[in-house]
């Protein structure tokens, strides 16, 4: 994998948008499943074994920024080693000469925890203590889990704890049948989202809060970010 990223990519002036049909590597693109401050997720379908994925495209501003990359694939060299089943898994980074880097997870149908839990109160269903412990106790084991994940660096150094620095409702995923039942709930972008985040916000002049989403803070989190726009 690191081979892929130890030189610039040949390439002139800057990446192009991909659009249905585009073809990364082994997977060509079928939906645009989302479109934030951090880049774009599509769908997308192996060619050989027809398995769907999650591609997750950077910003056009960080898809030539060689820090950038080198501090992504740090992120995904750890995160890689996450197996849970309630989290979503990070399967490889590749780098593509048309479309540069772009990582690739698994695709998790259903609805994020915002728009099931929307759709559950339109729908004249109440939401008690009960269906909030059965909705987010997988998340709660997912990141006991990762907190108490050992990690082994490249220099032979060992580490205890991966923590994901962005928890929030659109970030846990109701996984869902084709029938639209229920199947568990699941957390994505574990750590990769702030990585690249932070990486934006200090190797381009993309603007992001690098600390996380405001609502969703940790305290201690929240008390630094106030300390430092008031100072």
């Amino acid at each position: 994998m690191a081979g892929r990223f130890e030189r610039p990519l040949e390439t002139q002036g800057a990446f192009p948008l991909p659009s249905v049909g585009s073809q990364l590597g082994k997977y060509r693109l079928v939906r645009l499943l989302g479109e934030g401050g951090m880049g774009q997720v599509w769908l997308a379908v192996a060619q050989e074994t027809d398995r769907q994925v999650a591609l997750k495209l950077l910003k056009p501003e960080a898809r030539q920024q060689g820090q950038v990359l080198s501090e992504l694939r740090d992120a995904f060299g750890v995160v890689q080693g996450l197996t849970y089943q309630s989290i979503c898994k990070a399967l490889d980074l590749d780098n593509d000469p048309m479309f540069g880097p772009y990582l690739i997870m698994d695709y998790v149908p259903g609805l994020p925890l915002n728009e099931y839990a929307r759709q559950h109160l339109q729908q004249g269903h109440e939401i008690g203590v009960a269906q909030v412990v059965r909705w987010l106790r997988p998340i709660a084991q997912a990141l006991d889990y990762g907190h108490n994940h050992e990690i082994q660096w490249a220099s032979g150094k060992c580490a205890t704890g991966v923590l994901h620095r962005d928890v929030k409702p659109s970030n846990i995923l109701m996984k869902q049948d084709s029938a639209g039942r229920l199947l568990g709930s699941v957390l994505i972008d574990y750590g990769l989202a702030a990585t690249i985040r932070q990486s934006l916000s200090r190797h381009t002049r993309v603007q992001v809060d690098t600390a996380g989403t405001l609502p969703y803070m940790a305290p201690e989190t929240f008390r630094k970010v106030r300390n430092e726009q008031t100072d």
